[in-house]
């Protein structure tokens, strides 16, 4: 995994990703309006980022990548609008 290291303000919707076997959201992502998705890897407050899924909020990390994946390193994630 390479690390870009590049600090990001985004905003967009959390939308889950991945699910356990019983069906609960392990990791969500977040499509912004020009329709971009990206990872969130936020393990230190993921219960704070499921909270939030389905809502509009802004996103403040660094950037990260996975292969062709996108991933954001959440620093701070906050509901809006």
């Amino acid at each position: 995994m390479e690390l870009n290291n590049q600090h990001i303000n985004i905003r967009g919707i959390l939308v889950p990703v991945d699910w356990d076997k019983s069906g609960n959201v392990t990791r969500v992502g977040l499509m912004t309006e020009d329709e971009e998705e990206y990872l969130l890897d936020g393990e230190k407050d993921s219960a704070g980022l499921f909270s939030l899924i389905r809502r509009r909020v802004q996103v403040r990390g660094r950037t990260k990548r996975e292969g062709n994946r996108k991933i954001i390193a959440v620093e701070t994630c906050e509901k809006i609008g």
